[in-house]
């Protein structure tokens, strides 16, 4: 610069040229607001945490369900955004886009992603020991065998005789259980009972159950002619009845 007696006098300036965009930003469904199973995007959280990296102090675009939040990333490049109450989620799967733009205005490519809400507890299980044709929770087996129905791929939880068992239900829901012979029951009388937690963390009512086992044969029968149908001498098993009647004692319930 020139004043008017003629003087001048000049500064200096650094000017930075930035035209490259930033990487596309890393990240998603941050895992402690990842129920369940962590890292398969489906949660119970109804506003939930993302959080991953970019370059530092770049702000950030998260568009999710119509609505777009803008936050900055810290020094390091990192950063984290929690849904607001007022945005709540209700159930049904959502998909996301991140993007990232720098202090230069360039602007990254968009990441894209997805999350399912999933609020609903699984109904609960039904089930009950498969070996048992009579339908009376009464077995003759020491490593019954269970199985039912119950929401595709859940986690079926069966605790008997101070045990639990995880089981794991197919993607139509059936689950199918043996007793192993190390936990074999004694004859008795147990209380069993199940519950199932789904993908996303929901877990059912508790249902209770009996079963009995008896592994002891009944005792020999004890019976004869009755005395009005025997046609001889009491006791000698001869009769001229072709549809004589016995009589006898056995075991309570014992069916023949």
């Amino acid at each position: 610069a020139t004043d008017n007696a003629g003087n001048t006098s000049s500064s200096t300036a650094q000017v930075t040229i930035d035209t490259q965009a930033p990487s596309a930003p890393g990240g998603g469904l941050s895992s402690t607001s990842d129920s369940g199973t962590v890292g398969d995007n489906i949660t119970t959280v109804t506003t939930p945490m993302f959080n991953g990296t970019t370059e530092p102090n770049a702000t950030i675009a998260l568009t999710l369900n119509n609505q777009t939040y803008r936050f900055s990333a810290a020094d390091d490049g990192t950063w984290r955004f929690t849904l607001p109450e007022s945005a709540a989620l209700s159930d049904g799967t959502y998909h996301y886009t991140l993007q990232a733009s720098d202090k230069a205005g360039n602007v990254s490519a968009q990441t894209q992603g997805s999350i399912t809400i999933d609020t609903q507890a699984p109904a609960a299980p039904d089930g009950g020991a498969l070996v048992d044709p009579d339908g009376d929770n009464i077995i003759a087996v020491a490593t019954p065998v269970f199985n039912g129905t119950t929401e595709p791929n859940a986690m079926i939880m069966l605790t008997l005789n101070q045990k639990t068992y995880l089981i794991p239900s197919d993607n139509r829901g059936a689950w199918y259980f043996t007793l192993p012979e190390s936990a074999s029951l004694s004859d008795g009388t147990y209380h069993y009972t199940l519950q199932a937690s789904d993908v996303a963390g929901n877990t059912s009512a508790l249902t209770t159950h009996t079963l009995t086992i008896d592994t002891r044969p009944p005792e020999p029968l004890q019976g004869a002619l009755v005395p009005d149908a025997d046609g001889g001498a009491l006791s000698e098993g001869i009769t001229q009845q072709n549809t004589p009647t016995f009589s006898g004692s056995a075991e309570p319930m014992l069916k023949y």
